[in-house]
Order: structure tokens, then sequence, then C-alpha cells
């Protein structure tokens, strides 16, 4: 079985937010004892990074997986029906502006009428992987 990862795109809000929260975490801590700081805040900072780097998506023969903070969750490719090229920052949990919205046949992939929001890097070769893979999609 063939398998292609795609990892997501990191966007620059996300580096000035990881930014603000570390500075204030640290600013706030600073009159805690440096066992505190390190253990407490390096910790919730810790868990931001594995946050950060948790996404990325991978296509199979026939699955799309799609890693969110190291989870999997699958959705068959042949269930499918669109993919558009979509921008804005509401309404999902993509890591950047620029992302994919892909639409399902039926709802039990997702189990709810919600497209699936994605944001790999490379958005233009993971819809080709796609359409490789299932000829039937709708783009835009």
């Amino acid at each position: 079985m063939a398998k292609t990862v795609y990892p997501s795109r990191i966007g620059m809000w996300v580096w000035v937010i990881f930014i603000v929260i570390s500075g204030l975490i640290f600013l706030l801590a600073k009159e805690t004892s440096w066992r505190y700081a390190i253990s407490v805040c390096g910790g919730i900072i810790a868990v931001y990074i594995v946050m950060i780097f948790g996404y990325w998506y991978v296509i199979t023969d026939e699955e799309l997986v799609v890693y969110r903070c190291f989870i999997p969750k699958r959705f068959p490719i042949s269930a499918i029906k669109e993919v558009r090229k979509t921008t804005g920052y509401i309404g999902t949990s993509g890591l950047s502006n620029r992302r994919l919205t892909i639409i399902f046949t039926v709802p039990s992939p997702l189990k709810s009428l919600s497209p699936l929001h994605i944001s790999p890097i490379h958005r233009s070769s993971f819809i080709t992987h796609l359409l490789r893979q299932n000829p039937a999609i709708k783009t835009d």
C-alpha cells in the first residue's frame, strides 16, 4: 500500500500567538520559583508545540488520513464529492488560512453534514493526488 504524507501549512498567525502566549506565561511566572516556571510553563509550551506539529495528512490507495494532535481520522477517498481551495480564519481547526474544503457524498465519514477543512502545504499536488485516486471528485 503506497502512502504519501502531506505536512500541514502553519500560518504566521500561529507563530505570533505562540510567541505572545509564551511571553505572557513566563512574564506571569516571573515571581514564582524557577522550578515552577520551567515545569508548568515549559509543559504548557510543550503541549502547544505538540499541537502545532501534530497535524499532517496521508493519502493511501483508498483513504485520506487526517492527523490532528497525532490522532488519526480516516476518510474513504471514494466518499469525497468535492474539493475546493478556500481561505479564511473562521470555522476550522487548520493551522493556516490557505485551506482545502472537502465535501463528502454522504455525511457518514464525518458523522455530520459539515465539510472537512484541512491545510496541506502543497494544495495543488494534494488535489491532483486525490483526483488520481478518485477522478469523480469535483474541483474549483
